[in-house]
């Protein structure tokens, strides 16, 4: 068991490891001319967040950033929390755990092209999934042990509400015209980050009072879906 356990980790480094490579290999374009030195200001994730507040930019950008900000709450929590909430709330077993993650992240590859030439804009997409992960929260926190059909709701639902993420990054990069594109998606990956770890910590708190009986058995996916 101790083996099997570092080799999901060695297989992953490995992935990522590979898949780094050929996104450095393939978002360097011939035109884009390199600075030889740093910007650090720049690189300062305080500064980053800033500014997306200053005045050249457009006030739709402001206006959506509250929406960013609960989409990548959602998301954290079907991240952090999923798979020790399916072992602990519904006792999948390791093996069934891990396939339930996989198949919900992997649907996406499947989903989102359907989704996209379903509704044909990145808004609709987003009202779409943003609907199907309402439902895939709530009836993963009604959802008891036994419920076999809430549960596979609450899956199919979340699986559903994957392509949220990359209708996201298409809408935001609509702001933002093509010399900015790298700085914009820069710094919503910095804000991104700055919610993801707000958000693992506050999810874990929220579980941990959960598997205590202080607060709802299904609290963390509740306050998602809200």
């Amino acid at each position: 068991y101790e083996s099997s356990c570092r080799t999901v980790f060695i297989v992953s480094a490995i992935g990522c490891g590979v898949a780094a490579l050929l996104a450095a290999l393939m978002v360097d374009p011939p035109h884009v001319q390199r600075t030889k030195t740093i910007d650090w200001p720049k690189a300062n994730p305080v500064t980053a967040i800033l500014t997306f507040f200053s005045p050249d930019r457009p006030r739709i950008l402001r206006a959506a950033l509250p929406f960013k900000i609960c989409v990548v709450y959602a998301f954290c929590t079907f991240s952090s929390g999923i798979t020790n909430y399916l072992a602990w709330r519904w006792q999948f077993s390791a093996g069934q755990s891990g396939m339930a993650y996989g198949f919900m992240g992997i649907s996406v590859l499947f989903s989102a092209p359907g989704c996209f030439k379903l509704f044909r804009s990145e808004d609709r997409v987003l009202q779409a999934c943003c609907a199907s992960m309402l439902v895939g929260f709530i009836s993963a926190g009604a959802a008891e042990c036994p419920d076999m059909l809430a549960i596979y709701v609450a899956l199919t639902g979340l699986a559903l509400a994957q392509p949220a993420q990359p209708a996201l990054s298409s809408f935001f990069s609509k702001l933002a015209p093509q010399e900015q594109q790298g700085e914009m998606q820069a710094n919503l990956s910095v804000l991104a980050n700055a919610v993801n770890v707000c958000t693992a910590l506050f999810v874990a708190w929220v579980f941990v009072s959960s598997q205590q009986g202080h607060v709802a058995a299904g609290s963390i996916m509740f306050v998602a879906a809200a």
